[in-house]
């Protein structure tokens, strides 16, 4: 078994949600599993049935695991906030965890209307967002502005 950790240790569960259970990925030995793989099991093992989403850029390798995963349902939006509210209202209308998954840079950008309402109504929703390589950041060839200081509150 992979530990992952709870919600509430990584800091993404929202105020007042009820879910404490632990994101766990049984993996038998020799098995491989990519890290996309990985994430969207872990959503699964931790109740979340469906992932809004918008297709493109780092997002694209998710793709393909999405398909290895059945019992996660992508819904795809044609912008990032839209996902991230969509992501909210699936919240609060079914009582579970919401997700979205987008790019990064001018992805995240485009959700923080979306995350401010979630969190000042104590909405549960996750971003999880790509990022590029370390060696590439800095250098002026992606948009990517500094996503931690636009998610701090």
């Amino acid at each position: 078994m992979l530990w992952v950790g709870s919600q509430r240790e990584f800091g993404i569960a929202g105020r007042g949600t009820r879910l404490e259970s632990f994101l766990v990925v049984a993996a038998r030995p020799g098995d491989n599993m990519l890290g996309t793989d990985f994430i969207l099991r872990s959503l699964v093992a931790d109740g979340i049935g469906h992932l809004f989403l918008v297709p493109g850029g780092l997002v694209d390798p998710f793709m393909p695991a999405i398909g290895r995963v059945p019992e996660l349902m992508p819904v795809v939006a044609a912008q990032e906030g839209g996902a991230t509210y969509m992501a909210d209202g699936y919240a609060r209308a079914s009582g579970k965890f919401g997700a979205c998954l987008c790019i990064g840079g001018p992805g995240v950008t485009n959700t923080v209307t979306a995350l401010s309402a979630a969190y000042t109504d104590e909405s549960p929703v996750l971003v999880i967002t790509g990022e590029v390589a370390n060696y590439i950041e800095g250098l002026g060839f992606s948009r990517m502005p500094a996503q931690e200081p636009m998610m701090t509150a």
